[in-house]
């Protein structure tokens, strides 16, 4: 006969499994512009220019960094400065399109209420 009585295999109060469930794992980004909407984040980020104390975004350092030459790595730095600007023209993309949605249903209310109140007025108001 187990600890537990004949209930179950493990003691009242005691699982099997000592550590306890495991953390689920995180699903990363699901979506590019939930990627898009990091690295742009990041890229806004403030930090120290070095010396002077002077405060700029991450994407305005590395611009600074490349045109003055001080770049210890111009390549990383265009690599930076093009994923931030490929990164802001697929949010500008997806910014267009919902607005060329919200056009769209617009016009279709806009539409249908003339088609009603035409259908109003040809009936004389019935």
């Amino acid at each position: 006969m187990s600890a537990s009585g004949n209930r179950g295999q493990f003691a009242k109060g005691t699982s099997g499994n000592r550590r306890g469930r495991p953390k689920k794992k995180p699903i990363g980004f699901r979506t590019l512009a939930e990627l898009d909407q990091v690295i742009l984040g990041v890229m806004n980020r403030q930090v120290s220019s070095g010396g002077g104390g002077e405060r700029m975004t991450l994407l305005e350092f590395n611009c600074t960094s490349l045109a003055t030459g001080k770049s210890a790595n111009p390549l990383a730095c265009r690599s930076v400065i093009r994923i931030a600007i490929d990164c802001a023209k697929r949010e500008e993309e997806r910014v267009c399109e919902a607005e060329r949605r919200a056009e769209q249903l617009r016009e279709r209310e806009e539409a249908r209420l003339r088609a009603e109140q035409s259908r109003f007025d040809y009936h004389g108001g019935d």
